[in-house]
């Protein structure tokens, strides 16, 4: 009785909520749970699949090769990036922008944040067969749509 009642209140909770339980292009990898700044910076690159992505979902054409880079001096610079990284929905007008910023990196006892000022805030970074990367949302979290950066 106690186990149905219990199975009830899950369901509920899961049919309220607007946010399914995992998202299929965060699989496979790893929160941070500790990592030295230093071992943050460096060059990141849009991996394959998320080029796909940006062509079969976004509507993308004469997809580059987007480029994050994270300065030692704390600044980031983002290269040829999709415009609905910008867009609280996530639509895409098929267009590229550059930007620059300020980040900052902290871990403590619940985990890593990485901030990229004016971009996104949050446990964007994740490992993968030790190597590191960065996960970017697209639009309203609920959509469950990203891009993947990986350090070179």
């Amino acid at each position: 009785m106690k186990r149905d009642i219990y199975l009830l209140i899950l369901l509920a909770l899961f049919l309220a909520s607007c946010h399914p339980l995992f998202c299929v292009w965060e699989m496979g990898f790893n929160k941070v749970e500790k990592l030295n700044s230093a071992d943050v910076i460096g060059k990141y690159v849009l991996t394959p699949h998320s080029k796909k992505m940006m062509q079969y979902e976004g509507k993308y054409q004469n997809i580059t090769n987007n480029i994050l880079e994270l300065k030692g001096d704390k600044t980031y610079r983002l290269i040829d990036a999709p415009d609905w990284l910008l867009n609280d929905l996530g639509n895409s007008n098929m267009a590229y922008f550059d930007k620059t910023g300020r980040w900052s990196f902290d871990c403590n006892e619940l985990g890593c944040i990485l901030e990229l000022e004016g971009l996104q805030t949050g446990e964007l970074l994740f490992k993968k067969n030790d190597k590191i990367f960065i996960l970017l949302g697209i639009g309203d979290p609920d959509s469950c749509q990203g891009m993947v950066y990986e350090k070179k």
